[in-house]
C-alpha cells in the first residue's frame, strides 16, 4: 500500500487548562470575563494565571499576543504550575512569543512531565522521537509515551502501538500494538484508526480483513486524517473490502491532498490521465 503509518501528536493541552477554572466560556461577554481572570490572577492564583495566558494565546477576546501569553504562563509555571509550565514548553517549541529554542522546550516539558501531566509526557515522547533539542532515542521517547498512555492519553496510546508495530526502541511486536491501538480508538483517535485498519489491511497480528481496515480508515477519514483519506482512497481505487469505485477513489484523494499530503496528489494525477 501507498502508505502505512500516518500520525500526528498534538501540541499543547487545552482541554485540562479550561476545566481548571469555574469561569464558563460560551458566548458571554469576555471583557467580563478577562476583568474576573485579572482580578483573580493579580491574587496570584495559578489557574487564573494560566487561563489568561492561554486566552491570550487564543485570542479570545483580545487580540493574539504571545509574549502576553507567555508572561502569564510564567507567573503560574514559576509556582511550579504543571500546566503553565507545559505551555511554555509549547511556546519555545513553536518560537510563539520568544525565540525557538528546543532545550528551554524540553526544560519545562521535563518539569510538567515531572508532575506526572500527560501531555507533557508526550511531548518528551515526540521531541525523543524525531531528534528535536536532543538525540534522537526511541527508548527515551517510547518511555515517555508509556508514562501518558498508562494515564489514558490517547495520543500517547497511538504512539505506542505504533513504537510496537514498527519495532522502535522496543522488539517488534503486533500483538501489543493491537492492544494500544483498540485502547486508543475507544477514545476515537484517528491515528490509531488508521494503524489499526492497517494492521487489518496486512494481516499483521490479526487475521487479514480488507472489509475491517475499510471500516477503520473510514472513522478516521471522516476525522480529516489524510493518512486515512489517502488509504480509503486506495481501497476503492483497488477494490479491497469494497465495490472498486474510481469516482469515491478521486473523491478521497482529493481530500487528502487538500490536507497536505502529495502521494495523494500524484495517484489522483494518474486516475485522471
Amino acid at each position: 500500500m501507498g502508505i502505512q503509518m500516518f500520525r500526528l501528536m498534538q501540541t499543547i493541552s487545552v482541554f485540562a487548562l479550561i476545566c481548571c477554572l469555574d469561569v464558563s466560556f460560551g458566548a458571554e461577554d469576555y471583557a467580563a470575563k478577562m476583568r474576573q481572570l485579572r482580578r483573580r490572577a493579580n491574587q496570584n492564583e495559578v489557574a487564573a494565571q494560566t487561563h489568561l495566558g492561554y486566552m491570550y494565546f487564543q485570542g479570545q477576546g483580545v487580540p493574539v499576543n504571545y509574549k502576553e501569553a507567555m508572561k502569564w504562563y510564567r507567573k503560574a509555571a514559576d509556582q511550579n504550575y504543571s500546566y503553565a509550565q507545559n505551555n511554555i514548553g509549547h511556546l519555545y517549541e513553536l518560537g510563539l512569543g520568544v525565540d525557538q529554542n528546543y532545550p528551554e522546550a524540553i526544560k519545562w516539558f521535563r518539569r510538567a512531565a515531572g508532575q506526572k501531566l500527560a501531555d507533557a509526557q508526550a511531548k518528551l515522547g515526540h521531541l525523543y522521537e524525531n531528534g528535536l533539542g536532543v538525540k534522537r532515542d526511541y527508548s527515551e521517547a517510547m518511555k515517555w509515551y508509556r508514562q501518558a498512555a498508562d494515564q489514558k492519553l490517547a495520543s500517547a496510546q497511538a504512539a505506542v502501538g505504533y513504537f510496537y508495530d514498527r519495532g522502535l526502541g522496543v522488539q517488534q511486536d503486533y500483538g501489543e500494538a493491537l492492544k494500544w491501538y483498540r485502547e486508543a480508538v475507544k477514545q476515537k483517535d484517528p491515528n490509531a484508526q488508521t494503524n489499526l485498519g492497517y494492521l487489518y489491511y496486512a494481516g499483521n497480528g490479526v487475521p487479514q480483513n480488507y472489509a475491517e481496515a475499510l471500516k477503520w480508515y473510514r472513522k478516521a477519514a471522516d476525522q480529516n486524517s489524510p493518512g486515512a483519506q489517502f488509504n480509503l482512497a486506495y481501497s476503492y481505487e483497488t477494490g479491497a473490502g469494497t465495490t472498486k469505485d474510481l469516482v469515491q477513489a478521486r473523491k478521497w484523494y482529493q481530500k487528502s491532498a487538500n490536507n497536505g499530503y502529495k502521494n495523494a496528489q500524484i495517484r489522483l494525477n494518474m486516475l485522471t490521465k
